[in-house]
């Protein structure tokens, strides 16, 4: 009787053992796997940071997005784009017409592969500098040719954009204003009124090469001098990776 219970005592300890030993390799690997997570995450947030195009191809040639979209729409399955301008802003994009404090957003007006020609982006001018807290730094023409790149970000292509204007302007909806840019004459306004900014604190770059058959996309936030103006930041479209 004394055997059995030895033995079955030491059954009990040795699976105990095995039962804390498995426990604890699968806490090893959710650990491991979390550590892996949070250096993909800095990794690809440096190389949004960096703005070096060839860290944008993996060794076979192929585009890699430095942005993990699957993950991001786990959290948020509204997440559809990331916009970076490095050392300013770096946020995720949603469409959502109502308008959200913690995400920089478009309209439904607006495409989400952004092939419309006049494209808005809006985001609360958070005091912590979040979102499109930064970008009044625009107002100085230096910082302009010192941070002159725009990235968006999707699941499958890299847009760069140009930025050429910063200024305060009125709050008249800017895609009503100029009907979306359907018409060659609504872009040719839209690129008018742009250049005839004349305020001391607009940044414009008046040679910028631009024309009625660009692509346009303008960042929108609220301007400190009250709530009938908005501040803007506008680039043109150079390329895009694919």
């Amino acid at each position: 009787m004394k055997k059995i219970m030895i033995v079955v005592s030491l059954a009990v300890i040795l699976g105990t053992v095995g039962t804390m030993g498995y426990q604890g390799w699968k806490f090893y690997e959710r650990q491991k796997l979390e550590e892996e997570r949070l250096k993909r995450i800095e990794e690809q947030k440096e190389i949004r940071q960096t703005g070096d195009e060839s860290r944008f191809y993996g060794e076979d040639g192929k585009l890699q997005i430095p942005v993990d979209f699957s993950e991001l729409q786990k959290e948020n399955q509204d997440i559809y784009a990331w916009l970076t301008i490095p050392g300013v802003a770096d946020t995720p994009i949603i469409q959502d017409s109502e308008g959200e404090e913690d995400f920089a957003f478009t309209e439904e007006m607006n495409k989400k592969d952004f092939s419309d020609p006049l494209t808005v982006i809006y985001g609360e001018n958070k005091e912590d500098g979040s979102l499109f807290g930064s970008l009044f730094q625009y107002r100085d023409k230096l910082f302009m040719e010192e941070h002159p790149v725009i990235y968006i970000y999707t699941p499958d292509q890299i847009l760069i954009y140009h930025i050429f204007a910063a200024y305060r302007n009125d709050n008249r909806h800017l895609l009503k204003r100029f009907n979306q840019g359907i018409y060659e004459g609504n872009i040719r306004a839209f690129i008018k009124d742009i250049l005839s900014q004349r305020a001391m604190d607009a940044t414009i770059e008046q040679d910028a090469p631009i024309d009625t058959n660009d692509y346009f996309l303008t960042l929108s936030t609220h301007d400190p001098a009250g709530e009938e103006y908005r501040y803007l930041v506008q680039a043109y479209l150079e390329k895009s990776l694919f």
